[in-house]
């Protein structure tokens, strides 16, 4: 039996754990090795086998992505975060021109958007989000936002497969929305006399995770 037919399309979950393992053994990133291991594959089997073998790598790709944009807007999240813990309470919540009042205000923006998309995506009611004046303090967001990230993580390894590929617009969105408002901070921080974040380039996320030996 061909690998192509052992790999049946759709993966599952206990399919893509088995290839992750693998690849972790082979000190490749997962959509690596499934493109070693199929691509000779797909180039001498039948025209049925080749498509099957080539839907498979696309499925893992654009699973991995997902993991990995997720991956990339908390991780650019937690940089914000560094920044702001020596911020003072009324540097803060100090009145600023810009889309939001104020340092706070921007902050519960950014949490309230990956909350209400969250409840959007799951085929929910958008309603009213916290207000905040409900979060006085950055460990307040923090503590709210840390717990929201599960439910977000959570939602995306709960796609199935035939979903993918019309969540990508929707979790482009997040990610977009997320790198415009945190810009806002960090000119804010700098009209204030503060430290900005450490770089948030998607290009440093990605040099960073693959030292650390990170999979997609």
């Amino acid at each position: 039996m061909s690998m192509t037919k052992r790999l049946q399309i759709p993966v599952t979950e206990q399919e893509r754990a088995h290839f992750q393992a693998a690849a972790r053994r082979a000190g490749l990133p997962l959509t690596e090795w499934a493109r070693r291991q199929l691509r000779d594959k797909a180039e001498q089997e039948p025209t049925h086998d080749r498509f099957e073998a080539l839907t498979l790598i696309k499925s893992l790709a654009a699973r991995g992505d997902l993991r990995m944009l997720v991956d990339y807007h908390y991780w650019a999240r937690d940089r914000m975060f560094e920044a702001l813990a020596p911020l003072t309470s009324d540097q803060f919540t100090q009145h600023v021109a810009n889309s939001f009042p104020s340092i706070r205000d921007t902050v519960v923006h950014l949490y309230t958007a990956d909350w209400g998309w969250h409840l959007l995506w799951r085929g929910q009611m958008l309603i009213d989000p916290p207000p905040v004046a409900s979060f006085p303090d950055l460990a307040s967001i923090q503590t709210a936002w840390q717990d929201q990230e599960r439910k977000v993580r959570g939602f995306v390894e709960s796609l199935q497969e035939a979903e993918v590929g019309s969540f990508w617009p929707k979790l482009l969105h997040l990610i977009n929305h997320g790198s415009y408002h945190r810009g806002q901070v960090t000119s804010i921080l700098r009209q204030l006399g503060a430290e900005p974040p450490r770089s948030q380039d998607m290009i440093i996320f990605h040099k960073e995770r693959g030292a650390h030996g990170r999979q997609v």
